[in-house]
C-alpha cells in the first residue's frame, strides 16, 4: 500500500468516527428534548403550585387544586399547612429550575413525572422534589413533595 492510500484509509476511518460521534450526540440531544417536551406540562403544574403559594393564595385552595387524591389520603390539609409553615421558602419562591425530569409509566396504575430541582427565594434556596400523577389527558396533580433546605446559606 502506498502512503497516499494509507492516508486516505486513515482519513476515511476518522471521517467515520466523526459521523458516528455526531450521530451519538444528536441521539442524546433528541432524548433530552423529548423528555423536556413530555414533562413540560407537569413542570408547569409544579411551578404554578409554587407561584400560588408564593402569591398568598389560601392554602386550602392550593391543596384542593394541585394535590392528588393519593397525597390527600396520606396528608390532611392541616398536616400540609404545617409542612408549608415549616418550609417558609414555599411561600417565598422567586424562581424554580428543574434539573432532573423523568417519566415513569406504571402501566395500569398510571404515569408519573418526577421533577428534581432548586427553588430560589428572596432569602434562601432549597432543593425540591415533586412526583406528579397524570389524572387526565396531560393533566397532572402532585402526589409527592419534598423540600430540602440548603444548609450553607
Amino acid at each position: 500500500m502506498s502512503k497516499d492510500e494509507v492516508k486516505k484509509r486513515r482519513l476515511r476511518w476518522w471521517h467515520g468516527c466523526l459521523i458516528a460521534f455526531g450521530l451519538f450526540v444528536l441521539g442524546i440531544l433528541t432524548i433530552i428534548i423529548l423528555t423536556f417536551a413530555a414533562t413540560r406540562v407537569a413542570a408547569q403544574t409544579a411551578e404554578n403550585f409554587l407561584l400560588e403559594l408564593s402569591a398568598g393564595t389560601e392554602i386550602g385552595e392550593v391543596y384542593e387544586v394541585y394535590v392528588a387524591d393519593i397525597f390527600k389520603e396520606a396528608t390532611s390539609l392541616e398536616q400540609f399547612s404545617r409542612y408549608v409553615d415549616n418550609n417558609p421558602i414555599l411561600t417565598d419562591v422567586q424562581s424554580v429550575s428543574f434539573y432532573s425530569r423523568e417519566i415513569v409509566d406504571y402501566g395500569a396504575e398510571g404515569k408519573y413525572t418526577v421533577l428534581i430541582g432548586s427553588m430560589f427565594g428572596t432569602e434562601e434556596t432549597a432543593d425540591i422534589e415533586f412526583e406528579l400523577f397524570e389524572v387526565g389527558d396531560n393533566e397532572w396533580e402532585i402526589s409527592y413533595l419534598m423540600v430540602n433546605p440548603l444548609l450553607d446559606q
